[in-house]
């Protein structure tokens, strides 16, 4: 308060004030200062105006107070008529008013060298208490002012290391504004609305470095201000931020992608369940038709087909569903090997022929006359068509259109698949290949299909060195997929696409056969199918009951599970292996483990055939002419 009084406004009038003030006790009390000083008073009044206002209050007050005291001593005829000691009085008071002036002038100076000394050195103390505080990469000092931006007065060298900029480079650039991000500029153009009550502001921002990167800093500002109150310099300091900005967006990224993958996760399965229980249901009411119609051929020929339709369906289901599964974790192994592109494509249409009868498309398959080889597994690359046209087929209206393209561009077969279906919109155009996507989230969903089979073919063509991409020209107008794979340079002799199934002879010699799987049912049933088939069979359903029956049984051909109670399949195949008759047996391991590993642990157990299940009754019969012919 006391300091703002001091201002210019003030101390003039002060001096007059007191002069004022000096006069009118000097006309009051004539008598008594005549016989004392007369000019005691106006050195009060110069004195008071001095010490409160500096050395330009002092002269105003001995100016002043000169006419007042030749009028007291002289009278109207002014100083012509004063004696030469009041002259010689008038002369010591002027020196002694200037001189009064220039000391309370210089104290004046001394005071606010004083006051500016005191306010350094809190301001350091501030700057190291927030240096401290922040356990700050850089510190500075920033000039905050009415007549231009604020300006940077001193900075630590963690500033320059920190941002590139030397102290008088930046602020020659532009200072403090050239420093803050354009985004974040705004809030920082009032630094006074940003203060607390105690002076400080704390807060995140990004500036730019002199190399041009965005650096995140975390800042500690505190205010120091002048006599009116106002903010006059800033003292902060600030840390890098920017790895844990950096790690902060990561996992808000992570987070969201974790989401959006719970989210396909669930809706996976719940598409799963839809689609397992579409075949289950026919499969179920079929068996209760064969329960109720007993023993009648026509019912029993009507039926059967339709359920192994249905069977086909759950078996497709599983098989893409562990394909996926080996792509993601990078354990599919390809079977390269030249492959004649028009045998792949013929096999490929041949097993999605059914689904375009049934649809009514008509299917227009154009290849080029000359012979296209691939270096290429033939049964993932038919895979990998049929999962196109079946695409094709699922989004494509009843009796539309459908194109198979095969052709040579420079050194790459050229493949296209082209639908008039329902077409992709375009922020779906980049995630069709994401696994689990589906474009059909209604309920009246008419295509079906888990969502894997495009996820499929992109890892596919991706193994065998090629490229898929997908175009639209939106919703309702169809869509063209793009297959792209280098081509053999000199072919030689391609393999043909697929072995074909040899013809079967006449079904061997009765065999004893021991089935082991710890599912009666699945014992059971395949034990009677071998049954109508001629053979003898025994079960077992754990690996003690199955070496016991190895013993007394003595099978030629052991099916045996994997995973069993009490010894597991390898541990049994083993010790059958080490007895004196085991090493003729035929050992089958019937599993739904199917990975590369357990195959070759299949082999190293002893097992001289490593099958999937669900077992085919057709590869059965050929394992076993196989082995006729073999004994023969």
């Amino acid at each position: 308060m006391r300091e703002r009084f001091r201002a210019p406004a003030y101390r003039y009038p002060v001096a007059i004030a007191a002069t004022a003030g000096a006069g009118i006790l000097q006309l009051a009390l004539a008598p008594v200062f005549r016989e004392v000083s007369p000019f005691l008073p106006f050195v009060v009044a110069v004195v008071l105006a001095a010490w409160y206002g500096s050395l330009g209050a002092g002269v105003l007050a001995t100016v002043l107070a000169v006419p007042v005291c030749v009028y007291e001593l002289a009278g109207p005829s002014g100083i012509l008529g004063m004696e030469s000691a009041e002259v010689a009085g008038i002369v010591v008071f002027v020196f002694t008013g200037l001189t009064v002036s220039w000391l309370c002038g210089r104290l004046h100076r001394t005071q606010r060298h004083l006051r500016d000394e005191q306010a350094r050195l809190r301001g350091s103390h501030a700057f190291q208490a927030a240096i401290a505080e922040l356990s700050a990469d850089f510190g500075y000092d920033v000039r905050l002012g009415d007549d231009g931006p604020p300006q940077l007065e001193d900075v630590t060298d963690g500033f320059r290391r920190v941002l590139g900029y030397e102290l008088d480079e930046l602020n020659a650039a532009g200072g403090w504004g050239r420093l803050i991000h354009p985004d974040d500029l705004p809030r920082f153009r009032d630094p006074d609305a940003l203060l607390d009550a105690a002076g400080r502001v704390e807060g995140e921002t990004r500036i730019l470095t002199k190399d041009g990167r965005v650096v995140w800093v975390r800042y500690a500002n505190r205010a120091l201000r002048d006599e009116a109150g106002r903010p006059v310099r800033l003292i902060g300091a600030a840390r890098d931020v920017t790895a844990r900005k950096e790690a902060e967006d990561a996992l808000r990224t992570s987070e969201e992608r974790l989401r959006e993958s719970d989210r396909r996760k669930d809706e996976f399965l719940a598409i799963l369940a839809h689609e397992l229980r579409n075949p289950l249901a026919p499969l179920r009411n079929a068996l209760a038709i064969l329960d109720q119609s007993g023993d009648d051929a026509a019912v029993i020929r009507r039926v059967r087909p339709m359920m192994e339709r249905q069977l086909g369906v759950l078996v497709r289901l599983v098989d893409d569903l562990l394909d996926v599964s080996r792509i993601t974790r990078d354990r599919l192994e390809l079977r390269r090997e030249p492959v004649e592109v028009g045998a792949v494509i013929a096999q490929a249409v041949e097993t999605i022929r059914p689904l375009v009868d049934a649809a009514r498309h008509q299917l227009v398959v154009a290849t080029t006359p000359e012979t296209l080889v691939v270096d290429a597994d033939p049964v993932r690359l038919a895979q990998v068509i049929a999962n196109l046209l079946n695409n094709a087929c699922k989004f494509t209206p009843p009796g539309g259109q459908i194109w198979l393209r095969a052709e040579r561009q420079g050194d790459e077969l050229a493949l296209a698949v082209k639908d008039t279906g329902a077409g992709i919109a375009p922020e779906m155009a980049c995630r069709v290949f994401d696994l689990f996507t589906q474009l059909d989230h209604s309920l009246e969903r008419t295509s079906g299909g888990l969502g894997i089979g495009l996820t499929l073919v992109k890892r596919l063509v991706e193994l065998h060195g090629g490229t898929v991409a997908v175009h639209s020209d939106g919703p309702g107008k169809g869509s063209e997929f793009r297959v792209r794979l280098p081509l053999v340079a000199e072919p030689g002799r391609a393999a043909p696409a697929a072995q074909p199934v040899p013809e079967l002879g006449p079904r061997p010699a009765v065999r004893r056969i021991l089935v082991v799987d710890d599912n009666r049912d699945a014992a059971e049933s395949l034990a009677v199918l071998l049954q109508l088939r001629g053979n003898e069979t025994r079960i077992a359903s754990d690996g003690a009951e199955a070496l016991d029956a190895v013993g007394s049984f003595r099978p030629d051909l052991v099916l045996l599970d994997i995973g069993l109670p009490s010894l597991n399949g390898y541990e049994v195949a083993r010790r059958i292996r080490s007895l004196p008759f085991g090493q003729a047996m035929l050992l089958v391991a019937v599993t739904g483990w199917g990975q590369p590993d357990d195959r070759r642990r299949s082999e190293a157990a002893g097992f001289d055939v490593h099958v999937v299940k669900p077992l085919d009754p057709g590869a059965l019969d050929a394992l076993l002419a196989e082995r006729a012919r073999s004994d023969a």
